[in-house]
């Protein structure tokens, strides 16, 4: 009796949506998770957790908007969980050209968070890369490979940098250490495919090429490299 009745339904409202979050957790149907995320929500808006899963559900779904959304309430609830701030900065590098920006804000707020996020230093690298920043893109992979020499996909992300800027010595030193430490990453053999092609090396270019190709590389891949394909494009071997 020493409960009010305000009380009680608070409690047990909160022991409902901790069962409704552990169902949508285990739920393979995504309908089904969402509507138990949602009834988790419903019942204790309290948790940031119950957010970030459904905000990553949501991610997963494509639906970026839904999870900035998602992500957003879960900062007011933990604003200093880094992870959520990362996740926010990769939506918007999902998004158009114009959301680059808002994402390099929110990989920075990650990092000032937890200086040690090791994906966010990645992450950040990769949209100055597409932003054509490649010496701030490169700055930005040496502290990653600070953290983590042996970092297969920081080593593959710095030696696609070095190709950039020429350097392809370098480039050829990480992307070889990448396959040593990673030999079944797919993409490690087209950045050394690409390497072989902007040294005019054409038959290394089209041995790793296709290695790639038989490991399943897909145009998804190679969409920020397309300047590398356009003098091949016609060749009756490449298509």
């Amino acid at each position: 009796d020493i409960l009010t009745e305000e009380e009680k339904k608070e409690f047990k409202d909160k022991r409902l949506a901790e069962k409704a979050f552990t169902k949508a957790k285990i739920a393979k149907d995504p309908t089904i998770k969402l509507l138990y995320f949602n009834k988790a929500i419903e019942l204790d808006n309290s948790k940031a957790e119950y957010y970030f899963e459904r905000a990553f559900l949501y991610f997963s779904q494509k639906k970026y908007e839904e999870a900035i959304k998602g992500y957003e309430k879960a900062i007011k609830l933990n604003p200093n969980h880094a992870v959520i701030y990362n996740n926010v900065g990769t939506c918007y590098s999902r998004m158009k050209k114009s959301y680059y920006d808002k994402a390099i804000e929110y990989f920075d707020k990650a990092i000032k968070v937890d200086s040690k996020l090791l994906f966010a230093y990645k992450n950040k690298s990769t949209i100055l890369s597409k932003q054509k920043k490649f010496k701030d893109a490169l700055s930005v992979i040496n502290i990653a490979l600070e953290l983590n020499p042996n970092d297969h996909e920081a080593l593959n992300n710095r030696a696609n940098l070095y190709r950039e800027l020429g350097m392809i010595k370098e480039a050829y030193t990480d992307i070889y250490k990448a396959i040593q430490l990673n030999a079944n990453e797919t993409v490690c053999f087209v950045t050394l495919a690409e390497i072989d092609a902007s040294e005019g090396k054409i038959e290394e270019f089209y041995l790793n090429f296709t290695i790639a190709l038989s490991k399943g590389i897909t145009s998804e891949d190679l969409k920020d490299t397309k300047d590398v394909y356009n003098k091949f494009r016609n060749e009756p071997r490449f298509i």
